[in-house]
C-alpha cells in the first residue's frame, strides 16, 4: 500500500508540475537580446558581435512562478562587407591594408570568430596574391 501512495505522489508531482509549466518560443529580436542580457551575460558580447546565431529561444514559466530561459545557438564566422573591410584593415592590419592598396593582394575577406579554447573574439583575414608565381625546379642540360 505504501508503494501505491508513493507512486501516486510521484505521478502527481510529475504531472502536476508539468501541467502548470508553459513554454513560449521567442522570435522578437529585441526580446531575444533582453533575455540574453538577463539570463546569459556570458554570451552577450558574442551575440552583439554577430559571432553566434540564435536558432531558438524558449522562455518557460514554471509552476512556482519562476521563469527559465533556454537559448539554442551556434558559433559562426561573421564576415565584414566590402565597405567595412578597408576600415578593419586600416585599424587592425595596416600591413595588409597597404598590400591591398598597392594591388599586391586581391580577393580580401575578413571575418570575426570565437576562439573556443580561449573565448576571445578574433579577426581573420584571407587573401590571394597578385604577384606572378615563380616556378623553381631543375632544368636539364
Amino acid at each position: 500500500m505504501k508503494k501505491f501512495f508513493l507512486l501516486a505522489a510521484v505521478a502527481f508531482m510529475f504531472f502536476g508540475v508539468s501541467a502548470f509549466a508553459a513554454k513560449d518560443v521567442v522570435t522578437d529580436d529585441e526580446k531575444i537580446s533582453t533575455l540574453i542580457d538577463e539570463y546569459f551575460p556570458g554570451i552577450k558580447d558574442y551575440y552583439e558581435a554577430g559571432v553566434i546565431t540564435v536558432d531558438r529561444v524558449e522562455e518557460e514559466y514554471l509552476a512556482d512562478g519562476t521563469t527559465e530561459c533556454n537559448v539554442f545557438y551556434k558559433y559562426v564566422k561573421n564576415y565584414y562587407d566590402q565597405d567595412e573591410i578597408d576600415n578593419v584593415l586600416k585599424e587592425q592590419f595596416p600591413d595588409i591594408y597597404m598590400m591591398k592598396k598597392h594591388n599586391i593582394i586581391k580577393d580580401v575577406s575578413v571575418y570575426k570568430f570565437v576562439n573556443k579554447s580561449t573565448g576571445e573574439i578574433l579577426t581573420n583575414v584571407a587573401y590571394n596574391s597578385n604577384l606572378p608565381q615563380r616556378r623553381f625546379g631543375r632544368h636539364g642540360r
